[in-house]
């Protein structure tokens, strides 16, 4: 790992292609502003550090969000809540009994019609 920022092993571990070109970028964006500090000014530094930072969260926390968010889903695929827990977290807490409250009235309410068939002609029509 000698060699490697942080963030290059986080793409890495990320499945997400061309990621790891993109840490790549920012990270010499950085590491070229901090080997020029003795060279250029304080506030041209700070600048630096500003695009690098607005870089990063432009363009790679979208798709590390994205890779959590996929992981998150394959993991929990078929599992369901364990009741005890779920008894126990709505018993602490309101805003919690609200949510699961508003998620059973969604999931038991009728699947709106759709209107698209009114909008569009079938094929071959």
């Amino acid at each position: 790992m000698t060699g490697q920022g942080a963030s290059s092993v986080l793409a890495s571990w990320l499945p997400i292609p061309e990621l790891d070109a993109l840490v790549k970028l920012v990270d010499a964006v950085i590491n070229t502003s901090l080997s020029h500090l003795d060279q250029v000014g304080l506030w041209t530094f700070a600048l630096e550090v500003i695009a690098a930072l607005s870089l990063k969260a432009a363009l790679i926390d979208p798709f590390a969000t994205v890779a959590l968010i996929q992981v998150y889903d394959r993991i929990t695929a078929g599992q369901t809540p364990n009741p005890e827990w779920a008894a126990r977290l709505e018993s602490m807490s309101g805003k919690f009994r609200g949510l699961t409250q508003k998620a059973r009235d969604l999931t038991s309410a009728p699947a709106p019609k759709s209107t698209q068939s009114a909008l569009v002609p079938p094929v071959g029509a």
